[in-house]
């Protein structure tokens, strides 16, 4: 059997957040050229988490998802913990979509 990779965790996650009516926009990060070539546009610092979920009866989060096992890169580090302490924003790391059923289950009651 293939190992399940971080798409597929991520496709996952997608799938349970929609089902439990939460909204996850992609955060595309670094700096991108636009389409004439003429202007660069930067994206939140590197680092940010893939993903912010938002539902009309519960506060936002941050999602990152990794491959199950897969760790965080130091600026993933460096910026989670500076959305969370300065920003008071929570951040789940998750490496299966379970991962995130047991957090969520654990947000929403709160």
């Amino acid at each position: 059997m293939l190992p399940i990779t971080e798409n597929e965790v991520e496709k996952a996650c997608l799938d349970l957040l929609g089902m439990r009516g939460w909204y996850a926009v992609r955060v595309l990060c670094g700096q991108f050229l636009t389409l004439d070539k003429k202007r660069r546009v930067s994206g939140p610092p590197r680092g940010t988490p893939d993903y912010i979920c938002s539902h009309p009866l519960y506060p936002a989060f941050f999602l990152e998802a990794k491959r199950p096992g897969g760790k965080l890169e130091f600026s993933q580090k460096f910026q989670i913990e500076a959305i969370e302490q300065g920003y008071h924003i929570p951040c789940v790391v998750v490496d299966h979509w379970e991962a995130l059923r047991d957090w969520l289950d654990r947000f929403e009651e709160e």
